[in-house]
């Protein structure tokens, strides 16, 4: 008989042998340490072992007895709602950790509201500095040309106050020449 018209022959027997995975180790999210493991029974602890050692020895008996009395689809729905208790309480902390993460989320929007307000503060106290640095500027240029004023003024006061005794001398000078020239004339 003639093999199928669309088929290419046997399937090799490499085709069904597992495939090697890869050799680069893959990292866990971050978050993922935050939720705790959960594990069945039948894998506890070696402490939890140790510690159900020493439980007295009539809770082991109830346990062996109860779990032995136990049909298998019986420990199928303990194992169901273990597994669900897990679930249940890796559900709760992430909604724990959802509201904490909500939580610094809104102190970070606070802080940065905070932050844009006391920079603005700081920009306006800046420009107001600034204001005054001028102002301070303009103060002391005010003040130099008030100084150079009133240097001049000083100057401008001390040629008149010469120029003044100059004439009074001049005066004095022409008023005793007279009264030379008078006495001379009335001596005559």
């Amino acid at each position: 008989m003639f093999p199928p018209s669309g088929s290419t022959g046997l399937i090799p027997p490499s085709h069904f042998q597992a495939r090697p995975l890869s050799t680069l180790p893959r990292m866990a999210p971050t978050w993922l340490s935050d939720i705790p493991l959960v594990q069945p029974p039948g894998h506890q602890d070696v402490s939890e072992r140790r510690l159900d050692t020493q439980r007295p020895q009539v809770t082991m008996w109830e346990r062996d007895v109860s779990s032995d009395r136990q049909e298998p689809g019986r420990r199928g729905r303990s194992w169901g709602l273990e597994g669900s208790q897990a679930l249940s309480q890796q559900a709760e902390v992430i909604v724990r950790q959802l509201q904490e993460l909500r939580r610094l989320e809104e102190e970070v929007r606070l802080l940065r509201e905070t932050s844009l307000q006391q920079k603005m503060r700081l920009e306006a106290q800046a420009m107001e500095l600034e204001a005054l640095a001028r102002a301070e500027k303009a103060g002391r240029a005010e003040a130099e040309g008030l100084r150079a004023a009133l240097a001049g003024a000083e100057v401008v006061r001390k040629n008149l106050e010469e120029g003044r005794q100059r004439e009074l001398e001049e005066v004095q000078r022409l008023h005793q020449e007279q009264l030379s020239s008078l006495t001379q004339a009335h001596e005559e």
